[in-house]
């Protein structure tokens, strides 16, 4: 019976896991801030966006300007958080963003309904219905673009 148990046991910790090979992550940062991360496997038309970084429940977000309200923000992949009491953001090329830093750069928005499969599962602490993918775009962030065939 035990054998029977641990065999059940692994196969839903692999089909668990298997969600997850995308590479998209929610992780974790200082003050219990929560960072999403997309896949590797973004495919998604770009759009300008921009706004003030900010915390949405528990997520890390973007207020855009004319906004009503701010949007949880899914980040591009290799974003990385610090577990400093105030959490910082490093961007794949580098640039570092922490709550009150103003951000432009590419991206789109999606319904909390509607997200590609390269991103992570939204947790329930990070509320709202837009979603914003965000990535950096400025020249040293070209190579970036061009790995997401996100560059035009």
């Amino acid at each position: 019976m035990r054998r029977v148990q641990l065999v059940v046991v692994s196969l839903l910790v692999g089909a668990t896991l298997a969600g997850c090979g995308n590479g998209a992550s929610v992780e974790k940062g200082g003050n219990g801030a929560v960072l999403l991360v997309a896949g590797e496997d973004v495919e998604t038309p770009t759009d300008q966006v921009s706004g003030v970084v900010l915390m949405v429940g528990d997520c890390v977000g973007l207020h855009e300007e004319g906004a009503a309200d701010p949007s949880v923000a899914v980040w591009v992949h290799g974003t990385t958080i610090t577990k400093d009491e105030i959490p910082v953001l490093t961007l794949p090329v580098g640039d570092q963003l922490a709550v009150g830093d103003s951000f432009t750069g590419g991206g789109t928005h999606f319904d909390r309904a509607d997200l590609p499969d390269s991103f992570p599962e939204i947790p329930t602490g990070c509320p709202g219905e837009d979603i914003v993918f965000a990535y950096p775009m400025n020249a040293a962030s070209a190579p970036v673009a061009d790995a997401l065939g996100l560059a035009e």
